[in-house]
């Protein structure tokens, strides 16, 4: 008798313990996750990981044009090598209007840094909407 009463009890919990989790009000999906960086706290600028301790970027060099109604955003990034070999590379823009929402995404574009030398990499808008940017660079591939 006393074994039956344990086996109802676990059996009772392990119950309570899925219903309570069928239960909830979270209305993210299994494995996905709350994004801990905002919107506007998203970087600008990204380099892959790897690359990240041989090509740097100077952030008070960008020159940013914005559209002014009758030429579309230009963006100028200056990207040095810190590596003491030639280093082949791919980058690429990606467009935003004033609100963050996706207009265009460039092209991967191939370019090699030479070691400890600097190079500007320039993107231009292909909409007069475009208010913001991301400049991407990864290995080449």
């Amino acid at each position: 008798m006393n074994m039956k009463l344990i086996v109802s009890a676990v059996v009772g919990a392990g119950v309570a313990g899925l219903l309570a989790g069928c239960t909830t009000n979270n209305n993210t999906p299994p494995g996905a996750a709350q994004d801990p960086v905002l919107a506007q706290q998203y970087p600008f600028i990204v380099i892959e990981r790897p690359l990240q301790q041989f090509a740097v970027v100077d952030y008070t060099a960008i020159v940013v044009d914005r559209s002014d109604g009758q030429h579309p955003m230009s963006v100028e990034v200056p990207v040095r090598s810190t590596a003491y070999e030639q280093m082949a590379i791919q980058s690429r823009f990606v467009w935003f209007d004033a609100d963050g929402r996706l207009l265009h995404e460039d092209g991967w574009v191939f370019g090699v840094l030479e070691p400890g030398t600097q190079k500007v990499i320039k993107g231009n808008a292909t909409s007069l909407e475009a208010a913001q940017y991301r400049f991407e660079v990864r290995s080449a591939r």
